[in-house]
């Protein structure tokens, strides 16, 4: 016989006395578990920067690339198109 067929003839307000534990709510940690806090702010400020400054690095590196390749391209459309390339109404 299951504890949930035993239980089913028992009024409600018995079931709760004889078993306190599920009258009781489970405690809220105080912080979320995969955030825990953090207690040390130079740390999240240095990891902050380092990103910041690998993000930099990256920048630095390709936008010479990605700039390169758009002049091409924008010449590319001036020559199919036959006028000069505007950005809102500037040259």
């Amino acid at each position: 016989m299951s504890w949930a067929h035993t239980r089913a003839h028992v009024p409600a307000q018995l079931a709760r006395a004889a078993c306190p534990r599920a009258a009781t709510p489970a405690p809220t940690p105080p912080f979320p578990p995969n955030n825990p806090p953090v207690t040390n702010n130079t740390h999240t400020r240095a990891r902050s920067r380092l990103r910041e400054e690998k993000l930099e690095k990256r920048v630095k590196k390709e936008l010479p690339v990605h700039s390169k390749r758009l002049r091409a391209q924008i010449v590319e459309w001036e020559l199919a198109a036959g006028r000069e390339f505007h950005v809102d109404g500037e040259l």
